[in-house]
This record gives structure tokens, sequence and C-alpha cells, in this order.
């Protein structure tokens, strides 16, 4: 498995899918591809607990803050059937893709400290298992290493997860990560 894709999320799950996919890569001298989709369905809330957002530029804290303190928009439970992403809070596409810089900046160290190489992807916007399997058949990838269940608790529960959606259509061997 010379090339290996891991979709990265910030989750603790997602980092050790990270190691796992490094394990393999260094062991027959493959690279990692990183992805991320953006995580619209998050309050800032949850975003600003992120352990790959410690190091993050103070103004993108700053713009959580912000967004944090704001009055919460009122979400029935049929519009949040209609829409899995709704939130309370909703985070503007230039913070989370900040964000997902930042997360794809952490994987990217946890590669080079694992000796191995990777190659991020530009940020994905849109459902996070099309995001996926569109990355692995543009890139040509051997292998999909990713956690079971990251971030995206609502779509699991609403849609099946990710994970599962990956491993059904995927072009390529999966390894899921619990």
């Amino acid at each position: 498995m010379q090339k290996i894709l891991v979709p990265i999320d910030g989750s603790p799950i997602a980092h050790k899918a990270l190691g796992v996919a490094c394990d393999i890569a260094k062991a027959r001298g493959g690279k990692v591809v990183l992805l991320h989709s953006l995580l619209h369905d998050k309050e800032p809330e949850e975003l600003h607990r992120l352990a790959d957002l410690e190091g993050a530029p103070k103004a993108l804290h700053e713009a959580l803050d912000a967004i944090e303190s704001s009055p919460a928009r009122e979400i029935n439970e049929i519009d949040r059937m209609r829409d899995h992403n709704a939130v309370e809070r909703p985070v503007p596409d230039e913070v989370l893709r900040d964000i997902g810089a930042c997360i794809l900046q952490v994987a990217g160290q946890e590669a080079e400290t694992a000796g191995v190489e990777s190659e991020a992807m530009e940020l994905h916007d849109g459902p996070a298992a099309e995001g996926i399997l569109d990355c692995a058949r543009s890139q040509g990838v051997e292998a999909i290493v990713m956690g079971r269940r990251g971030l995206r608790n609502i779509e699991a529960i609403a849609f099946g997860s990710v994970s599962q959606a990956v491993g059904a259509q995927a072009p390529c061997t999966c390894i899921t990560v619990m």
C-alpha cells in the first residue's frame, strides 16, 4: 500500500486511524493522503474543544468565542430532521476552513513525526462519505484508514455512519479503526 487516504476530523479516533495508517505506510514505504470535510454540523463550543486547535491562531479562537456568545437560533425538530447539519449557532465557512487547515496541519505534523510523507488535499465542503469516496477515486489510493465514528454523530444516527458508507462503496481496501 503505497498511498493511503486518511479522513481526519480532529477527533481522537481519527488520530488513532492516522497512527495506524502511518505504521502501514512506513512499513511499506508509502505515504498518507489527508482529507478533511468541513464540520458544518458542529456547534462552536464543540469546535473550540478540539485538541487540534490548541495551537491555532488567536483570531480563530476569538471568532469562535464571538459565535459562542451570539444568540442561538431556534431549530424545531422538523427542520433538524430535514437538515441534519442544523445547528443553533452556525459557524461561517471561512472559520470552518481555518479550523480544517489547523486539523490538516496537525495531522501532517503527526505523519512527519512518524517518519511518513503526507499530502493534504483541498478541504472538502459537502457530505463526508461522498468526499472521501471522490478523493479515493481521484487520487488512486490503495487503502482508506478511518475511524469508525468521528465527530459526525448526528449524521451517523440519521443516515448511517460515514465509515459504513465508505466501506460499502470504496474502490479499495478499507480499514476501520475503533
